[in-house]
């Protein structure tokens, strides 16, 4: 990831987190402003709104889209001209618990990656996140099928995830000595059933992969001949018989084919998160073998590297995505970053009084380190395969010197 690609990481994930809030009612703002729009016009259309804001029979909701719409216009005159992208901003009541009445106004002002193309405003009881969102949308995507003659799995990778759409078995009977005119009648009846499973398996790939929007190709796996022979008989549809990248041999058909199947091809999914945490992690295990000395493992070694300004690369797991304190001493101006639920009550360096000097997100904090320094970075997802091996077994940080 360099510059570009962490602020779209960013984005997106406070996308995400923008799509769990919920209004208790329709007082949720959300205002799309393309580039061209003066900012008068805008102004100008937020009176209006406020006017008709007044009529909104509920009390409580009509008080809090005004406050909104105060928000925005307040947060506006920071502009003098509409970026060169557009402004997207969202803002509204957020409740806080369970409880009416625990509203707090919550607003963010996004500069989208893109030009927004239209205007618009709009209230309900979600922000509008659709555009935004289909504008950050360009992850593609690649087919998978592991197949053997007893069983077969479809997946696609896209992003950061790695989906097993179907296992597959096929009933087909495993070596059963025969002789004579038995045998080869035994062989026709199995050939059949092969047949019969291939052609099963392609028309649910056809039906599942037809379907996936920005398809960049597909990738079959499997032991033995069968993925070949599955290749051979012709059965995938013509509109993605061409997409068939490569044909891979695998110890396994089926589920755990798949994510053999993902390991094996890692190098060849461009642009694809998921198999770039793979290889981010294959590096990490090859740099700790031959070059243990240019690795920085762990909270405080990555801590002191960056202080040093050595880090070229940071690897980094999601679950860093929690609150985190930046701490320093009253009496020796001792520093120290620890999650806000670790937080100490003295100095740990000369046990004097210790405050709070910011509080943020772990993962933001570093991935500003990152930025400072020039430093690539590899985000981990918490849930995926290599993510889940990184965070348990080096605790979710470490960084190439």
């Amino acid at each position: 990831m360099n510059k570009e690609q962490i602020e779209r990481y960013r984005m997106l994930k406070l996308l995400r987190d923008l799509s769990t809030k919920v209004g208790r009612g329709t007082e949720f703002v959300s205002l799309y402003i393309p580039p061209s729009r003066p900012l008068g016009d805008v102004s100008a259309n937020l009176r209006e709104e406020y006017g008709t804001a007044n009529n909104i029979k509920s009390r409580v909701t009509r008080n809090h889209v005004l406050d909104a719409l105060e928000s925005i216009q307040q947060r506006l005159k920071l502009f003098k001209e509409v970026p060169p992208n557009g402004l997207v901003i969202f803002c509204g009541a957020v409740p806080q618990g369970e409880a009416a009445g625990s509203e707090k106004t919550e607003i963010f002002v996004l500069e989208p990656p893109k030009p927004v193309p239209f205007y618009l405003y709009r209230c309900d009881s979600r922000f509008y996140l659709d555009p935004l969102l289909a504008s950050l949308s360009d992850e593609k995507s690649f087919g998978l099928i592991a197949i053997g003659r007893d069983e077969a799995g479809l997946g696609v990778v896209s992003g950061k995830d790695l989906r097993v759409l179907d296992v597959m078995t096929s009933g087909v009977p495993g070596k059963v000595r025969v002789g004579g005119q038995s045998a080869r009648r035994y062989q026709r009846v199995l050939e059949q059933l092969v047949h019969e499973f291939f052609v099963h398996v392609a028309e649910r790939a056809n039906k599942e992969f037809l379907g996936i929007p920005n398809l960049q190709g597909i990738f079959v796996g499997g032991p033995g001949p069968t993925k070949e022979d599955f290749i051979k008989e012709g059965l995938l549809d013509y509109r993605l018989r061409d997409k068939v990248l490569d044909v891979v041999d695998l110890g396994y058909a089926g589920e755990e084919g798949l994510r053999e199947l993902v390991n094996k091809i890692a190098p060849k999914l461009k642009d694809v998160e998921y198999a770039e945490e793979i290889e981010a992690f294959e590096e990490l295990k090859q740099m700790l073998f031959e070059h243990p000395d240019k690795v920085a493992l762990g909270k405080e070694e990555v801590d002191k590297a960056f202080k040093q300004g050595l880090v070229k690369k940071l690897l980094i797991s999601e679950a860093f995505d929690v609150p985190y304190l930046l701490m320093k001493c009253d009496k020796c101006d001792y520093e120290i970053f620890v999650r806000a639920t670790e937080r100490p009550s003295t100095c740990p360096a000369c046990d004097g009084g210790i405050s709070v000097v910011k509080e943020e997100s772990g993962l933001d904090h570093y991935l500003d380190l990152a930025i400072e320094q020039g430093a690539e970075v590899q985000i981990f997802s918490a849930h995926s395969e290599s993510g889940e091996q990184f965070l348990r077994s080096y605790s979710g940080i470490a960084a190439f010197l």
